[in-house]
């Protein structure tokens, strides 16, 4: 009653904090995203700079220029959400302009590697905040339980159709202001349970299972007072990108992991066989039943 009914505001200091913050990391990149899938012509110069790139002594005619348009898209929807987030909360004094900035920074290097990520040529479409629900976009998960019809409802990041040897497949991603890693054994045993049930709604009908993934947004600064030399290194020699690539599983049969250029992904030997996806589906409908 309290929750739904009376509402009640939790009282917060007017400052930024790690959901604020999250907020705006958030909203950036879904907007960004939308704009990403709606400007073919701009995915598919992204996708002939990187396919240069990749070829050995190429130099691409506009090293920066594909990259500097989604800089841009950026930079507009930040000065949005400073603007209107909280009243203006990011741009209330020096130290919160100090913080968006440092956002802005994340930001960007999120950005260029969602932008890869989406001009992949397998690429069909791409879905944002998309409803799973009896209304939505994709199927509620539906069970019986003692004679009464259950739906699991929520809403999904980001779903890639992805075509595989002219199947389409669905990968899941969600975006995580953190480190999220994919545990398969909690997620047979109850626990983080939520890129599965996305991937079961979303792969059922016609389309099959692809993948789930975390797209962790993260500040890649980290103190080495700590490290080991070696440990140390690592982090030095770390390129920024890699912080934004994909992590979980695919599905391992034919032509999936070619849909998914191993360069977006941060271990392309995480796999998951088609019968091991099988029994992690019945066990995870098993628990929320």
């Amino acid at each position: 009653f309290i929750d739904r009914g009376l509402r009640p505001k939790e009282e917060r200091d007017f400052s930024s904090d790690p959901r604020s913050i999250g907020d705006a990391y958030h909203e950036c990149l879904m907007s960004v995203a939308r704009r990403l899938i709606g400007d073919r012509e701009l995915l598919k110069r992204i996708a002939e700079y990187r396919k240069a790139a990749e070829q050995s002594g190429a130099e691409p005619a506009d090293p920066s220029d594909v990259y500097e348009i989604v800089q841009k898209m950026v930079d507009e929807e930040l000065a949005a959400i400073a603007e209107n987030y909280e009243g203006g909360l990011f741009i209330s004094t020096g130290n919160e302009k100090f913080r968006m900035e440092r956002i802005r920074e994340i930001c960007s290097g999120a950005a260029r590697a969602m932008a890869d990520q989406l001009s992949a040529e397998s690429l069909v479409e791409a879905s944002f905040e998309e409803p799973f629900s009896r209304n939505g976009g994709f199927s509620p998960v539906m069970m019986e339980v003692d004679g009464e019809k259950v739906y699991v409802e929520g809403k999904i990041d980001r779903s890639d159709i992805l075509s595989v040897d002219g199947t389409d497949r669905v990968r899941i991603i969600d975006y995580k202001t953190g480190a999220d890693k994919l545990d398969v054994w909690k997620m047979r045993n109850g626990v983080k349970m939520q890129l599965m049930i996305y991937l079961i709604s979303a792969s059922t009908g016609e389309m099959e299972p692809a993948g789930m993934f975390y797209f962790n947004i993260k500040d890649p600064m980290e103190s080495i007072n700590d490290k080991t030399e070696k440990s140390a290194n690592t982090i030095i020699d770390r390129e920024a990108e890699d912080e934004f690539k994909l992590k979980g599983a695919f599905v391992n049969e034919e032509g999936v992991l070619e849909a998914m250029p191993p360069e977006v992904l941060a271990n392309a030997k995480k796999s998951v066989s088609r019968e091991e996806y099988e029994e992690i589906r019945s066990d995870v409908i098993s628990r929320i039943e």
